[in-house]
């Protein structure tokens, strides 16, 4: 799936694509303000968690300012949830 969902973006926005491939975001990486104990937090999250499973959903714009648009993503386990918890 995610080569199909990159020979899209690349079709739109090739520059973007080889930095910044498909991908589901866990935690946005301002949401510590020191990078070490978010990798830390994270880290010991992820490790207390099983695999899991994601669904795509509809695709989706950003809102002004930013510019573009994304797939959204839903978590039917409500794992990425429990990680995100755990990291506070």
């Amino acid at each position: 799936l995610r080569d199909e969902i990159d020979a899209i973006r690349t079709r739109w926005n090739p520059e973007l694509v080889p930095s910044n491939p498909a991908h589901a975001t866990i935690v946005y990486h301002d949401e510590a303000t020191d990078p070490a104990l978010l990798r830390e937090r994270l880290a010991a999250a992820v490790a207390e968690s099983a695999p899991f499973e994601l669904e795509i959903a509809e695709a989706r714009r950003f809102r002004a300012p930013a510019l573009g648009a994304y797939l959204a993503v839903s978590d039917p386990s409500g794992a990425v949830e429990k990680i995100r918890r755990a990291m506070a």
